[in-house]
Protein backbone atom coordinates (compact mmCIF):
# COMPACT_ATOMS: atom_id res chain seq x y z
CA UNK A 1 0.00 0.00 0.00
CA UNK A 2 1.14 3.52 -0.55
CA UNK A 3 0.51 6.95 1.34
CA UNK A 4 0.77 10.47 -0.53
CA UNK A 5 2.93 12.86 1.13
CA UNK A 6 3.03 16.12 -0.56
CA UNK A 7 2.93 14.95 -3.69
CA UNK A 8 5.37 12.08 -3.41
CA UNK A 9 4.42 8.41 -3.02
CA UNK A 10 5.87 6.60 0.17
CA UNK A 11 5.96 3.17 0.56
CA UNK A 12 4.39 1.47 3.61
CA UNK A 13 4.82 -2.48 2.53
CA UNK A 14 5.88 -3.90 6.23
CA UNK A 15 5.30 -6.68 5.36
CA UNK A 16 6.49 -9.44 2.60
CA UNK A 17 4.65 -12.65 0.54
CA UNK A 18 6.16 -16.02 1.97
CA UNK A 19 5.58 -19.24 0.95
CA UNK A 20 7.19 -22.35 2.87
CA UNK A 21 7.09 -26.31 1.88
CA UNK A 22 8.78 -29.67 2.59
CA UNK A 23 8.93 -32.80 0.75
CA UNK A 24 10.23 -36.34 1.12
CA UNK A 25 13.28 -36.75 -1.30
CA UNK A 26 14.51 -40.25 0.45
CA UNK A 27 16.85 -41.69 -2.58
CA UNK A 28 17.59 -45.37 -3.03
CA UNK A 29 18.52 -46.99 0.47
CA UNK A 30 20.08 -49.92 -0.55
CA UNK A 31 23.24 -50.99 -3.15
CA UNK A 32 24.07 -46.98 -3.89
CA UNK A 33 26.91 -45.95 -2.57
CA UNK A 34 26.66 -43.05 -0.43
CA UNK A 35 28.58 -39.90 -1.49
CA UNK A 36 30.84 -37.89 0.41
CA UNK A 37 33.59 -40.37 1.65
CA UNK A 38 34.11 -41.62 -1.74
CA UNK A 39 34.64 -44.97 -0.14
CA UNK A 40 33.08 -47.45 -2.88
CA UNK A 41 32.35 -50.12 -0.77
CA UNK A 42 30.07 -47.79 1.62
CA UNK A 43 26.93 -48.91 -0.02
CA UNK A 44 23.47 -48.24 1.34
CA UNK A 45 22.15 -51.09 3.77
CA UNK A 46 18.86 -49.81 5.07
CA UNK A 47 17.57 -46.29 6.41
CA UNK A 48 17.93 -44.10 9.55
CA UNK A 49 16.60 -40.47 8.52
CA UNK A 50 14.66 -39.65 5.74
CA UNK A 51 15.69 -37.08 4.04
CA UNK A 52 13.56 -34.09 2.88
CA UNK A 53 13.61 -31.23 0.88
CA UNK A 54 12.90 -27.76 2.38
CA UNK A 55 11.27 -25.00 0.11
CA UNK A 56 11.36 -20.67 1.46
CA UNK A 57 9.53 -18.49 -1.02
CA UNK A 58 10.43 -14.83 -0.43
CA UNK A 59 8.56 -12.25 -2.53
CA UNK A 60 8.03 -8.27 -2.60
CA UNK A 61 5.51 -8.21 -5.33
CA UNK A 62 8.12 -7.09 -7.72
CA UNK A 63 10.79 -9.71 -7.29
CA UNK A 64 11.29 -13.26 -5.89
CA UNK A 65 13.16 -15.58 -4.71
CA UNK A 66 13.17 -19.37 -4.26
CA UNK A 67 15.66 -21.27 -1.58
CA UNK A 68 15.41 -24.50 -1.30
CA UNK A 69 17.68 -26.80 1.35
CA UNK A 70 17.81 -30.60 0.75
CA UNK A 71 19.30 -33.35 2.89
CA UNK A 72 22.03 -34.32 -0.19
CA UNK A 73 25.32 -34.23 0.13
CA UNK A 74 25.56 -31.10 -2.48
CA UNK A 75 24.03 -29.85 -5.84
CA UNK A 76 24.46 -29.56 -9.08
CA UNK A 77 23.11 -28.19 -12.48
CA UNK A 78 21.44 -30.86 -14.21
CA UNK A 79 19.49 -31.83 -10.76
CA UNK A 80 18.93 -28.09 -10.47
CA UNK A 81 17.58 -27.64 -14.79
CA UNK A 82 15.32 -31.01 -13.85
CA UNK A 83 13.70 -29.47 -11.41
CA UNK A 84 13.45 -26.00 -13.05
CA UNK A 85 11.83 -27.63 -16.50
CA UNK A 86 9.07 -29.22 -14.01
CA UNK A 87 8.54 -25.90 -12.75
CA UNK A 88 8.40 -24.47 -15.88
CA UNK A 89 5.57 -26.90 -16.72
CA UNK A 90 3.01 -25.29 -14.10
CA UNK A 91 4.82 -21.67 -13.25
CA UNK A 92 5.70 -20.73 -16.90
CA UNK A 93 9.13 -18.26 -16.32
CA UNK A 94 8.30 -18.00 -12.58
CA UNK A 95 11.41 -19.26 -11.31
CA UNK A 96 14.79 -19.58 -13.40
CA UNK A 97 18.20 -20.40 -12.51
CA UNK A 98 19.10 -16.68 -11.47
CA UNK A 99 16.37 -16.45 -8.62
CA UNK A 100 16.23 -20.30 -7.47
CA UNK A 101 18.91 -21.36 -4.94
CA UNK A 102 19.22 -24.71 -4.24
CA UNK A 103 21.58 -25.74 -1.30
CA UNK A 104 23.10 -29.57 -0.18
CA UNK A 105 23.15 -29.88 3.70
CA UNK A 106 26.57 -31.95 2.54
CA UNK A 107 25.48 -34.91 4.53
CA UNK A 108 27.61 -37.72 3.76
CA UNK A 109 24.93 -40.48 4.48
CA UNK A 110 22.99 -39.93 1.09
CA UNK A 111 23.04 -42.26 -2.18
CA UNK A 112 25.07 -40.35 -4.89
CA UNK A 113 25.05 -40.51 -8.48
CA UNK A 114 22.39 -38.14 -9.27
CA UNK A 115 25.55 -35.23 -10.50
CA UNK A 116 25.71 -36.39 -14.20
CA UNK A 117 29.76 -35.58 -13.93
CA UNK A 118 32.40 -38.46 -13.83
CA UNK A 119 34.63 -36.73 -11.26
CA UNK A 120 31.87 -36.85 -8.97
CA UNK A 121 29.12 -40.03 -9.94
CA UNK A 122 32.32 -42.36 -10.58
CA UNK A 123 32.43 -43.12 -6.71
CA UNK A 124 29.31 -44.33 -7.06
CA UNK A 125 30.01 -46.14 -10.56
CA UNK A 126 28.29 -43.77 -12.42
CA UNK A 127 24.59 -42.33 -12.91
CA UNK A 128 21.74 -43.71 -10.65
CA UNK A 129 18.63 -42.65 -12.24
CA UNK A 130 16.67 -43.47 -9.04
CA UNK A 131 18.44 -40.83 -7.06
CA UNK A 132 18.10 -38.30 -9.55
CA UNK A 133 14.18 -38.87 -9.80
CA UNK A 134 14.04 -38.70 -5.61
CA UNK A 135 15.86 -35.98 -5.77
CA UNK A 136 14.11 -34.16 -8.93
CA UNK A 137 10.63 -35.00 -7.16
CA UNK A 138 11.58 -34.26 -3.80
CA UNK A 139 12.37 -30.86 -4.24
CA UNK A 140 10.08 -30.28 -6.95
CA UNK A 141 6.74 -31.40 -4.39
CA UNK A 142 8.38 -29.11 -1.69
CA UNK A 143 8.34 -25.97 -4.10
CA UNK A 144 4.63 -26.49 -5.34
CA UNK A 145 3.81 -26.76 -1.64
CA UNK A 146 5.71 -23.61 -1.47
CA UNK A 147 4.33 -21.81 -4.21
CA UNK A 148 0.68 -22.48 -2.94
CA UNK A 149 0.82 -21.14 0.30
CA UNK A 150 2.29 -17.82 0.00
CA UNK A 151 0.72 -15.54 2.47
CA UNK A 152 1.66 -12.05 3.81
CA UNK A 153 4.78 -12.85 6.31
CA UNK A 154 7.06 -11.02 8.54
CA UNK A 155 10.79 -11.67 8.28
CA UNK A 156 13.04 -11.45 11.14
CA UNK A 157 16.62 -12.04 11.33
CA UNK A 158 18.73 -13.13 14.33
CA UNK A 159 21.84 -14.68 15.60
CA UNK A 160 23.19 -16.61 18.31
CA UNK A 161 26.37 -18.55 19.11
CA UNK A 162 26.60 -22.61 19.07
CA UNK A 163 29.29 -24.83 20.73
CA UNK A 164 28.94 -27.47 18.08
CA UNK A 165 32.27 -27.30 15.85
CA UNK A 166 35.92 -27.90 15.96
CA UNK A 167 38.52 -26.90 13.06
CA UNK A 168 39.80 -30.20 11.45
CA UNK A 169 43.22 -28.50 10.13
CA UNK A 170 43.73 -26.00 12.99
CA UNK A 171 47.56 -26.41 12.32
CA UNK A 172 46.64 -24.28 8.77
CA UNK A 173 44.22 -22.15 10.39
CA UNK A 174 47.83 -21.20 12.25
CA UNK A 175 49.33 -20.21 9.44
CA UNK A 176 47.08 -17.76 8.75
CA UNK A 177 48.63 -13.58 9.73
CA UNK A 178 48.35 -12.80 13.17
CA UNK A 179 46.79 -9.85 12.69
CA UNK A 180 43.84 -11.45 10.76
CA UNK A 181 43.46 -14.41 13.89
CA UNK A 182 43.19 -11.62 16.51
CA UNK A 183 39.58 -10.58 14.77
CA UNK A 184 38.65 -13.56 15.79
CA UNK A 185 37.65 -15.67 19.13
CA UNK A 186 37.74 -18.96 17.82
CA UNK A 187 39.65 -20.77 14.69
CA UNK A 188 35.94 -21.75 13.43
CA UNK A 189 32.15 -20.05 13.47
CA UNK A 190 30.27 -20.78 15.93
CA UNK A 191 27.74 -18.04 15.02
CA UNK A 192 24.06 -20.07 13.94
CA UNK A 193 21.88 -16.82 11.72
CA UNK A 194 18.57 -17.69 11.60
CA UNK A 195 15.90 -16.03 9.55
CA UNK A 196 12.21 -16.39 11.18
CA UNK A 197 9.14 -16.13 9.20
CA UNK A 198 5.70 -15.19 11.10
CA UNK A 199 2.22 -15.07 9.33
CA UNK A 200 0.85 -11.60 9.25
CA UNK A 201 -2.49 -11.97 9.93
CA UNK A 202 -2.29 -13.99 12.98
CA UNK A 203 1.38 -13.95 14.31
CA UNK A 204 1.76 -17.76 13.26
CA UNK A 205 5.03 -19.29 13.21
CA UNK A 206 5.28 -20.50 9.55
CA UNK A 207 8.48 -21.57 9.53
CA UNK A 208 12.83 -20.79 10.22
CA UNK A 209 16.17 -21.00 7.97
CA UNK A 210 18.82 -21.37 10.01
CA UNK A 211 22.58 -21.48 8.39
CA UNK A 212 25.80 -23.12 10.92
CA UNK A 213 29.16 -24.13 10.37
CA UNK A 214 29.43 -27.47 10.57
CA UNK A 215 30.43 -30.35 8.21
CA UNK A 216 27.25 -33.38 8.30
CA UNK A 217 29.75 -35.87 9.20
CA UNK A 218 28.94 -36.99 13.12
CA UNK A 219 28.43 -40.41 10.99
CA UNK A 220 31.32 -41.73 10.03
CA UNK A 221 31.91 -44.00 6.63
CA UNK A 222 31.27 -47.07 8.59
CA UNK A 223 27.99 -46.33 8.07
CA UNK A 224 26.09 -47.71 5.39
CA UNK A 225 22.47 -46.61 6.75
CA UNK A 226 20.79 -43.59 4.64
CA UNK A 227 20.75 -40.24 6.78
CA UNK A 228 20.25 -36.78 6.74
CA UNK A 229 22.96 -36.71 9.73
CA UNK A 230 23.47 -33.70 12.59
CA UNK A 231 21.68 -31.19 10.93
CA UNK A 232 19.11 -33.27 9.29
CA UNK A 233 17.78 -34.82 12.87
CA UNK A 234 17.99 -30.63 14.05
CA UNK A 235 15.85 -29.58 11.47
CA UNK A 236 13.64 -32.83 12.12
CA UNK A 237 13.92 -31.96 15.91
CA UNK A 238 12.67 -28.31 15.30
CA UNK A 239 10.05 -28.96 13.29
CA UNK A 240 8.43 -31.58 15.68
CA UNK A 241 8.33 -28.98 18.26
CA UNK A 242 6.54 -26.52 16.18
CA UNK A 243 4.37 -29.61 14.76
CA UNK A 244 2.97 -31.21 18.02
CA UNK A 245 1.03 -34.54 17.57
CA UNK A 246 2.22 -34.78 13.35
CA UNK A 247 5.19 -37.39 12.49
CA UNK A 248 7.99 -36.46 10.98
CA UNK A 249 7.47 -34.88 8.09
CA UNK A 250 4.32 -33.65 8.33
CA UNK A 251 2.92 -30.74 9.69
CA UNK A 252 2.81 -27.04 8.33
CA UNK A 253 5.58 -25.58 10.31
CA UNK A 254 8.88 -26.05 8.23
CA UNK A 255 12.56 -25.51 9.68
CA UNK A 256 15.92 -25.93 7.72
CA UNK A 257 19.48 -26.21 8.81
CA UNK A 258 21.19 -25.02 5.75
CA UNK A 259 24.74 -25.59 5.05
CA UNK A 260 26.86 -22.41 5.37
CA UNK A 261 31.09 -21.71 5.62
CA UNK A 262 31.38 -25.41 6.47
CA UNK A 263 34.69 -26.32 4.80
CA UNK A 264 37.13 -27.06 7.53
CA UNK A 265 34.65 -27.43 10.19
CA UNK A 266 33.78 -30.62 11.74
CA UNK A 267 31.29 -31.68 14.51
CA UNK A 268 33.77 -34.20 15.96
CA UNK A 269 34.76 -32.47 18.90
CA UNK A 270 36.55 -34.85 20.72
CA UNK A 271 39.38 -34.27 18.12
CA UNK A 272 41.75 -36.57 16.30
CA UNK A 273 42.80 -39.49 18.09
CA UNK A 274 44.95 -42.08 16.99
CA UNK A 275 42.98 -45.24 17.56
CA UNK A 276 45.47 -47.44 17.74
CA UNK A 277 47.41 -45.67 21.42
CA UNK A 278 44.45 -43.50 22.33
CA UNK A 279 46.87 -40.21 22.24
CA UNK A 280 46.36 -37.20 20.19
CA UNK A 281 47.67 -37.52 16.56
CA UNK A 282 50.14 -35.62 15.76
CA UNK A 283 49.00 -31.80 15.16
CA UNK A 284 50.64 -30.84 12.07
CA UNK A 285 50.20 -33.93 9.72
CA UNK A 286 47.20 -35.49 11.78
CA UNK A 287 48.95 -39.03 12.01
CA UNK A 288 49.63 -41.29 14.21
CA UNK A 289 53.71 -42.79 14.10
CA UNK A 290 53.45 -41.22 10.30
CA UNK A 291 50.16 -43.21 9.31
CA UNK A 292 46.77 -41.44 8.53
CA UNK A 293 44.67 -44.97 8.75
CA UNK A 294 44.79 -44.90 12.71
CA UNK A 295 43.68 -40.71 13.48
CA UNK A 296 40.44 -40.37 13.74
CA UNK A 297 38.04 -37.49 15.20
CA UNK A 298 34.84 -38.72 17.25
CA UNK A 299 32.79 -37.05 19.60
CA UNK A 300 31.16 -35.40 21.29
CA UNK A 301 28.78 -38.70 21.98
CA UNK A 302 29.92 -42.06 22.53
CA UNK A 303 29.37 -43.56 19.43
CA UNK A 304 28.57 -42.20 16.13
CA UNK A 305 24.57 -41.91 16.53
CA UNK A 306 24.81 -40.26 19.83
CA UNK A 307 27.15 -37.48 18.26
CA UNK A 308 24.61 -37.05 15.79
CA UNK A 309 22.41 -36.54 18.34
CA UNK A 310 24.12 -33.91 20.66
CA UNK A 311 24.94 -32.09 17.65
CA UNK A 312 21.41 -31.55 16.74
CA UNK A 313 20.56 -31.21 19.99
CA UNK A 314 22.76 -28.21 20.60
CA UNK A 315 21.74 -26.10 17.06
CA UNK A 316 17.93 -26.78 17.54
CA UNK A 317 18.18 -25.34 21.38
CA UNK A 318 20.12 -22.17 19.96
CA UNK A 319 17.17 -22.07 16.75
CA UNK A 320 14.50 -22.70 19.35
CA UNK A 321 15.55 -20.02 22.20
CA UNK A 322 16.13 -17.09 18.84
CA UNK A 323 12.74 -18.28 17.93
CA UNK A 324 11.21 -17.73 21.64
CA UNK A 325 13.69 -15.19 23.95
CA UNK A 326 15.69 -13.17 21.18
CA UNK A 327 14.84 -9.61 22.02
CA UNK A 328 17.47 -8.73 19.66
CA UNK A 329 15.34 -10.18 16.33
CA UNK A 330 15.72 -7.29 13.20
CA UNK A 331 12.68 -7.79 11.47
CA UNK A 332 13.53 -7.26 7.58
CA UNK A 333 12.16 -4.92 5.35
CA UNK A 334 12.84 -3.38 1.74
CA UNK A 335 13.21 -5.20 -2.05
CA UNK A 336 13.85 -8.50 -1.92
CA UNK A 337 16.86 -9.06 -4.12
CA UNK A 338 18.67 -11.44 -5.70
CA UNK A 339 22.38 -11.97 -7.58
CA UNK A 340 23.48 -14.43 -9.94
CA UNK A 341 26.71 -15.55 -11.59
CA UNK A 342 28.39 -18.21 -14.01
CA UNK A 343 31.86 -19.50 -13.14
CA UNK A 344 33.20 -22.16 -15.32
CA UNK A 345 34.43 -25.28 -12.89
CA UNK A 346 36.56 -28.29 -13.85
CA UNK A 347 34.93 -30.74 -15.53
CA UNK A 348 7.26 -61.29 -0.65
CA UNK A 349 6.06 -63.03 2.87
CA UNK A 350 7.18 -61.88 5.73
CA UNK A 351 8.37 -63.59 8.63
CA UNK A 352 8.44 -61.13 12.15
CA UNK A 353 9.83 -62.28 15.19
CA UNK A 354 10.70 -59.28 17.66
CA UNK A 355 13.54 -59.78 20.78
CA UNK A 356 14.55 -56.55 22.86
CA UNK A 357 13.39 -54.13 20.48
CA UNK A 358 14.23 -55.40 17.00
CA UNK A 359 12.84 -57.34 14.37
CA UNK A 360 13.20 -55.30 9.72
CA UNK A 361 12.31 -60.07 9.01
CA UNK A 362 12.34 -61.42 5.09
CA UNK A 363 12.58 -58.14 2.91
CA UNK A 364 12.37 -56.78 -0.87
CA UNK A 365 14.82 -54.84 -2.31
CA UNK A 366 14.65 -51.28 -0.99
CA UNK A 367 15.24 -50.26 -4.39
CA UNK A 368 11.70 -51.85 -5.72
CA UNK A 369 10.41 -48.88 -4.10
CA UNK A 370 11.89 -45.90 -2.21
CA UNK A 371 8.41 -45.01 -0.28
CA UNK A 372 8.64 -41.36 -0.92
CA UNK A 373 5.90 -39.82 1.26
CA UNK A 374 5.66 -43.27 2.80
CA UNK A 375 7.27 -45.62 5.25
CA UNK A 376 9.12 -48.61 5.17
CA UNK A 377 8.27 -49.28 9.34
CA UNK A 378 5.66 -48.25 11.65
CA UNK A 379 6.49 -48.12 15.65
CA UNK A 380 3.03 -48.20 17.03
CA UNK A 381 0.83 -47.91 20.46
CA UNK A 382 -2.33 -49.76 21.06
CA UNK A 383 -5.23 -47.41 22.70
CA UNK A 384 -7.55 -47.64 24.97
CA UNK A 385 -10.26 -48.73 22.56
CA UNK A 386 -7.99 -51.59 20.73
CA UNK A 387 -6.84 -49.16 18.21
CA UNK A 388 -3.02 -48.86 16.85
CA UNK A 389 -1.65 -45.47 16.51
CA UNK A 390 1.47 -44.62 14.98
CA UNK A 391 4.33 -42.88 16.68
CA UNK A 392 7.23 -43.46 15.18
CA UNK A 393 8.30 -44.35 11.46
CA UNK A 394 11.19 -44.45 9.27
CA UNK A 395 12.12 -40.66 9.56
CA UNK A 396 12.61 -40.96 13.43
CA UNK A 397 15.99 -40.47 14.75
CA UNK A 398 15.32 -43.56 17.49
CA UNK A 399 14.27 -46.31 14.36
CA UNK A 400 16.82 -47.80 12.13
CA UNK A 401 16.07 -49.66 8.72
CA UNK A 402 18.85 -51.80 8.03
CA UNK A 403 18.92 -54.33 4.85
CA UNK A 404 21.26 -57.01 3.22
CA UNK A 405 21.10 -59.24 0.62
CA UNK A 406 21.39 -62.87 1.37
CA UNK A 407 21.51 -64.77 -2.11
CA UNK A 408 22.60 -63.05 -5.13
CA UNK A 409 21.67 -65.67 -7.22
CA UNK A 410 18.21 -66.39 -5.85
CA UNK A 411 17.87 -62.75 -5.58
CA UNK A 412 16.44 -63.02 -1.35
CA UNK A 413 17.71 -60.59 1.44
CA UNK A 414 16.14 -59.72 5.10
CA UNK A 415 15.91 -56.59 6.56
CA UNK A 416 16.49 -55.90 10.51
CA UNK A 417 14.17 -52.71 11.92
CA UNK A 418 15.60 -51.28 15.15
CA UNK A 419 13.79 -48.90 17.82
CA UNK A 420 15.30 -47.43 20.82
CA UNK A 421 12.85 -47.05 23.42
CA UNK A 422 13.91 -43.88 24.48
CA UNK A 423 12.98 -42.94 28.57
CA UNK A 424 10.45 -40.67 27.76
CA UNK A 425 8.39 -43.32 26.15
CA UNK A 426 5.06 -43.30 26.79
CA UNK A 427 3.98 -47.80 28.82
CA UNK A 428 1.97 -49.63 27.21
CA UNK A 429 1.54 -52.14 24.25
CA UNK A 430 3.43 -51.62 21.07
CA UNK A 431 4.19 -53.41 17.88
CA UNK A 432 6.34 -53.15 14.70
CA UNK A 433 5.01 -53.32 11.26
CA UNK A 434 7.18 -52.95 8.43
CA UNK A 435 6.01 -51.77 4.65
CA UNK A 436 7.93 -53.08 1.06
CA UNK A 437 7.94 -54.20 -2.34
CA UNK A 438 9.10 -57.31 -3.75
CA UNK A 439 9.49 -58.43 -7.49
CA UNK A 440 8.94 -61.40 -9.03
CA UNK A 441 11.84 -63.19 -11.38
CA UNK A 442 8.87 -63.26 -13.65
CA UNK A 443 8.18 -59.50 -13.58
CA UNK A 444 6.13 -57.63 -11.55
CA UNK A 445 6.43 -55.64 -8.34
CA UNK A 446 4.20 -56.07 -5.51
CA UNK A 447 3.62 -54.44 -1.71
CA UNK A 448 4.14 -56.64 0.79
CA UNK A 449 3.99 -55.65 5.03
CA UNK A 450 4.35 -57.44 7.91
CA UNK A 451 3.72 -57.20 11.91
CA UNK A 452 5.31 -58.03 14.77
CA UNK A 453 4.15 -59.57 17.63
CA UNK A 454 2.75 -57.11 20.41
CA UNK A 455 5.05 -56.48 23.29
CA UNK A 456 5.02 -54.62 26.14
CA UNK A 457 6.67 -51.30 27.17
CA UNK A 458 7.23 -50.37 31.07
CA UNK A 459 7.90 -47.64 33.28
CA UNK A 460 11.73 -48.18 34.61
Amino acid sequence: MFRTVQGAKVNLLKYVLVGVGRADCTGPTAEITLMGYAKLDQKGCGLHLRQFARAFIFDDGANRVLFVSIDACMVGFSLKNAVLEKLEELYNDTYTHENFILSGTHTHGAPGGFLVDVLYDITELGFCKETFDAYTNGIFNAIKQAHEHVTESHVYFSKGEVDANINRSPASYDLNPEAERKQYEYNTDKTLTQLKIVRASDGVLLGAINWYAVHAVSLNNTNCLVTSDNVGYASVLLESEYNPGKLVGQGDFVGAFASSNLGDVSPNMFGPICVNTGEPCDYQTSTCDGEAKYCIAMGPGENMFESAEIIATRLFTKSKDLLINDNTARELTGSVKFIHQWVEMPKQITDVQLENGTTHTVSGNPRNNPMQDATFLTVELQGVDGAWNIIATDANFETRFIWKKTSVLMGTSEAEIQWDVRENIQPGVYRIRHFGYYKLILGGIFPYEGTSNSFSVVSP
